[in-house]
């Protein structure tokens, strides 16, 4: 389901139309603006759930310059996985940024290892003196609903689970009780194997869904 059929479920699950919805998300006003942030909002609180939801997982590609050790990853990149980030198939250490040290003395070679920096770009240590690429790994940033077409990452499948979150916060603001115990019900049974199936790793550690330990780096 995009955002329009998504829209349109929740209207017909609140009662709030007999007609079928809205036929764009775009420019409404009144209960079908209401219904369409309700969506928003649901898709997006379901998103920051894990910052590793396997939806969100995603690979590239570094290639350096000779004389140049910063460079940003993806302009969706959430957070790096510090524990994939390879150069010519072996993994990088990667270092804390607290713990790097400078040498302005060093001099400059294929990558030995990374540092994350504050800002959530990578340092390569030493300096590259050649073209290297660097694979690694990330988890996207959550992603927004904004045009009619626009489809959730969170698979086919369970995004009924965003229908129900919607239907939820319907409940509360309207305020309606049957359409939020409809809507809990619904999120429930949609969140389980969403959980399932999109958090192998499960078991959770400030906020990941990997019970394996893990160091965070954020901006």
């Amino acid at each position: 389901m995009n955002r329009l059929r998504l829209v349109q479920e929740l209207c017909r699950l609140a009662g709030i139309t007999d007609t079928g919805g809205p036929t764009t998300t775009i420019g409404q006003s009144g209960d079908f603006a209401k219904a369409i942030r309700y969506i928003d909002i649901a898709h997006e609180e379901i998103q920051n759930m894990y910052f590793d939801w396997n939806f969100l997982w995603a690979t590239n590609t570094i290639t350096t310059a000779v004389g140049t050790a910063v460079y940003q990853g993806q302009s969706n990149l959430g957070i790096w996985d510090a524990e994939r980030i390879y150069y010519d198939g072996q993994k990088l250490r990667v270092i804390d940024y607290r713990d790097y040290e400078p040498d302005a003395n060093r001099s400059p070679g294929p990558p030995e290892y990374i540092v994350i920096r504050p800002d959530n770009q990578i340092q390569i240590v030493p300096v590259p003196d050649d073209v290297y690429s660097i694979s690694y790994d990330y988890f996207r940033k959550p992603v927004a609903l904004a045009e009619n077409n626009d489809t959730p990452l969170i698979p086919a499948d369970y995004r009924m689970a965003i229908v129900g979150r919607a239907l939820m916060l319907y409940g509360n603001f309207e305020p309606a009780e049957e359409a939020k115990i409809q809507g809990q019900e619904l999120y429930e049974m949609y969140m389980a194997p969403l959980i399932a199936h999109e958090t192998p790793r499960k078991g959770q550690l400030m906020g990941r869904a990997e019970n394996t330990p893990f160091v965070v780096y954020t901006p």
